[in-house]
Order: structure tokens, then C-alpha cells, then sequence
């Protein structure tokens, strides 16, 4: 309580005093309007001093409640990786990761779902480091895949959820396998040799320059043994 407040309500006392002694009533009127005018200076000095109390927590609590944001750090995409299997496990090498070892081990995250993965290093040289593949090419059992920091690199094991030998790591890799066989299975009906000149014909278009040289050899080759009837390449 300010000193001002505290002489007021001395002078607030002093005048209660005095209207007990006085007799006339003018005199007592006199005495209680001195006393609410002092009450009512008392009254608006504790209401400020109310006020500027409950206002400085406030100031307190936005200031604790609202701590500088962290800044954030630019996202690095692991976009190139190897890998390999055996009949238990794909194991993913996510490398170039120079100093990885070093960095709290809390900065390092991967998360597993039946047919995907996000592996995240965050604080690494300045940047954060993401390796995300959400369609797999098999199915992977995410309880039991786990990641191992190895030197400048991070191993990511994915439990295979059957031994099935993985021709790729994604499901697009799956569909150009399925979509490769498919095209060169010759159909029940079809002409034997038709399957044959299909499959010849695309290793010509996907084989390099040494493949399509001998292929052409072979086709004219056999061109000339078997006469009119076989198409060009």
C-alpha cells in the first residue's frame, strides 16, 4: 500500500474520532462528507494498485507462454540409396550422411507401416534429412524393422512379412516386372513364333548397340534358314 493511502486513512481515523465527540448535526454532516470523500481517494488508489498487480503476471505469463520458435531448418530429400536382401530382410543404405553418428541419437527417427517407411534425421550439417518410401514393393512386418547408424550412414533393416524375393524396392518397380513378364509370356493361343519375335524385337529395342548387332545376326541367320514368313526386326 502506497504512503499516500496509508496518511489518508489516518486522517479517515482522525475524523471518525471527531464525529463521536461531536454534539451538533451540521458539524457530523460536515465530518461524514470529509470521510467518503477520503474513503472514496482510498478506494480509487487500492483499484489502481489492483489492477497494475494483476496486469504484470500477465506480462510474465505471455512471456513464458510464448518462447522464441525455433528456426526452421531446410529439408534435404535422400532421393538416391542402395540396398539388398536375404530371405529375412531388405536392408536400405541411406548414405552420404556425413557425420550422422555424431548427432543425438533423439534426432534420429524412422517410422514403419505395413508397406512403407519415413526415416528422418533432423540437425545434420545445418539441414534435415528425409528418406520416405510409402508404397514398398512387398509387404514388411514394422514391428520388427528397425534402423542401425552406422558411419555417415544409416542402415534401415524392413522385416520381410514373407520370403519372397524382391525384384525392386517400390510397387511401381513391382508393376513394370508384372507388366514385363506379362509381354513376354506367350498366350495359349498365340502363334509360338509370334511369342518369340515379340521378345526378340524388345530385346532389340532395350539391348545396346553390341545386343541389337548380334540379335540382328541371329534373326537374319534364321531368316535364311526358315525362308519366306518371319518379319523384320
Amino acid at each position: 500500500m502506497r504512503m499516500a493511502t496509508l496518511e489518508i486513512k489516518k486522517d479517515q481515523e482522525e475524523l471518525k474520532r471527531l464525529l463521536q465527540l461531536a454534539s451538533r448535526e451540521n458539524v457530523k454532516n460536515i465530518l461524514l462528507g470529509h470521510i467518503e470523500q477520503l474513503q472514496k481517494s482510498v478506494d480509487e488508489d487500492e483499484s489502481k494498485n489492483v489492477n497494475s498487480s494483476t496486469s504484470a503476471p500477465s506480462t510474465e505469463t505471455k512471456a513464458a507462454t510464448s518462447p522464441n520458435k525455433p528456426t526452421k531448418l531446410p529439408l534435404q530429400k535422400i532421393s538416391s540409396y542402395a540396398w539388398d536382401q536375404s530371405d529375412s530382410y531388405v536392408k536400405v543404405y541411406a548414405s552420404n550422411l556425413s557425420g550422422v553418428q555424431q548427432v543425438p541419437s533423439d534426432n534420429v527417427s524412422c517410422q514403419f507401416n505395413t508397406r512403407g517407411f519415413n526415416l528422418f534425421v533432423s540437425g545434420l550439417n545445418g539441414k534435415d534429412h528425409q528418406l520416405q518410401i510409402v508404397s514398398l514393393y512387398g509387404n514388411i512386418v514394422p514391428e520388427e524393422s528397425k534402423i542401425k547408424i552406422k558411419t555417415d550412414c544409416i542402415l534401415v533393416m524392413l522385416k520381410k512379412a514373407s520370403k519372397e524375393k524382391w525384384e525392386g524396392m517400390t510397387e511401381i518397380d513391382r508393376r513394370k516386372k508384372e507388366k514385363q513378364k506379362a509381354e513376354s509370356t506367350p498366350k495359349p493361343d498365340e502363334d509360338p513364333q509370334a511369342g518369340i519375335m515379340n521378345l526378340m524385337k524388345k530385346m532389340y529395342d532395350e539391348g545396346d548397340d553390341d545386343m541389337k548387332r548380334t540379335i540382328a545376326k541371329a534373326w537374319t541367320e534364321s531368316r535364311e534358314k526358315q525362308g519366306p514368313g518371319m518379319g523384320d526386326l
